[in-house]
């Protein structure tokens, strides 16, 4: 019996070794088994996390400015854009972008009887900076180099 494991050489003392290293691995998902609630295996170690996308600003309806109808929205906006709003319920026809970028945000709004003018100018922060046209809310959650992401909030 010695004889046949001298002639296999060092492949007994590797097989050990690579049967004691795939218990630690884990094996291929069907051999560990569930290793999270979902039921999913894990067959190598987790990569690295992706770096922050560069896609661009995110906000909750996009640039579907139509979506601030009611004065109830999250938009990235630029400067010129109009967001037209309900006279009736907000006491304003609209609200215009005069500007957007560059560390600079400012809005303008008419309506029946009245105008008004907001502006922001520096650094955001994590919280975003909240002013208040006809019972509105406009906060400014960021600035961009050519935008705004702004969240409206009704009275």
């Amino acid at each position: 019996m010695t004889g046949d494991v001298r002639g296999w050489g060092t492949a007994p003392a590797a097989l050990i070794v690579a049967i004691a290293l795939s218990g630690c691995a884990g094996g291929t998902p069907a051999e560990s088994g569930p290793s999270t609630p979902g039921g999913e295996g894990v067959s190598s170690p987790a990569a690295p996390p992706a770096p922050a996308s560069p896609a661009g600003p995110e906000a909750a309806d996009g640039e579907d400015l139509g979506a601030c109808a009611d004065a109830d929205c999250e938009v990235i906006v630029h400067q010129g854009d109009e967001i037209v709003l309900d006279p009736a319920d907000h006491g304003l026809d609209g609200l215009t972008v005069e500007e957007a970028g560059d560390g600079r945000v400012a809005f303008a709004a008419s309506g029946p009887g009245v105008s008004l003018r907001t502006s922001y100018a520096g650094t955001v922060g994590s919280g975003g900076k909240t002013s208040h046209l006809n019972g509105i809310a406009i906060t400014t959650l960021e600035i961009g180099a050519d935008h705004a992401v702004i969240r409206l909030t009704p009275p």
